[in-house]
């Protein structure tokens, strides 16, 4: 909050977490010098939207989506007060986003389906990791891109009036402040450790794609033994 009415900065780009904790300053409008600002990492909740523009409304608010994988914004939307959802908008340039079922067929608008990406913005793939880059980076389906590639996001999204709407993950893969957690992979670091026959990790206070923290569950060696 210093720091952007210090320098008076008419630009910030930051995690709707972030955003929240500012909004809720009783000295947020001290802020007055922001124009325009940029979010991701998380879901946006329209409640988020709309205490923003309460307290700043004449500032433009954007939600923006993409994986790391996709070098990280692929899509854009300006918010729009009062909406009874938030919008992740539609493909920014050079960029191809479609809603897939399991057979990389496109869904009909208002079906929602995995979140596929096309375009120059791809990473190559996971280093050292092939057989993942296989699993995420696919050929594209359809004749127009023969040849090229498309990243899998494992993000579900549904077309609505021409805009995309997020649906969230279909597997354990969480946000925590704008980092993405894989809770499966805590689970089996877990396991392995001295004295622990099982565990079980959960995010709590989870809500539109993302949570506050997580916690571990464990169950020593020998009781799982006896």
């Amino acid at each position: 909050l210093e720091l952007i009415r210090d320098h008076s900065v008419n630009v910030m780009e930051a995690v709707p977490s972030s955003l929240g904790m500012l909004v809720e300053r009783p000295d947020f409008d001290a802020c007055a010098s922001l124009e325009k600002v940029v979010l991701g990492g998380e879901a946006l909740s329209p409640g988020m939207r709309d205490s923003f523009y309460d307290n700043r409304g004449d500032a433009t608010l954007y939600n923006p989506y993409g994986p790391t994988e996709a070098t990280v914004e692929t899509t854009m939307h300006e918010c729009v007060r009062g909406a009874t959802s938030v919008s992740i908008g539609g493909p920014m340039h050079n960029y191809e986003v479609r809603v897939l079922d399991t057979s990389l067929q496109l869904q009909p608008s208002g079906v929602p389906g995995e979140l596929s990406i096309a375009g120059d913005g791809l990473a190559i793939g996971y280093h050292g990791k092939p057989s993942l880059t296989a699993m995420a980076f696919v050929p594209c389906p359809d004749a127009e891109r023969r040849g090229e590639r498309m990243y899998r996001s494992g993000d579900h999204a549904r077309w609505v009036d021409g805009q995309l709407e997020f649906e969230g993950r279909r597997d354990h893969q969480i946000q925590v402040r704008g980092v993405r957690v894989e809770l499966g992979e805590i689970e089996t670091i877990l396991r392995s450790l001295p004295g622990v026959g099982d565990a079980v990790v959960v995010a709590v206070n989870e809500a539109e794609g993302r949570a506050d923290s997580i916690v571990a569950y464990i169950v020593p060696a020998s009781v799982e033994n006896d």
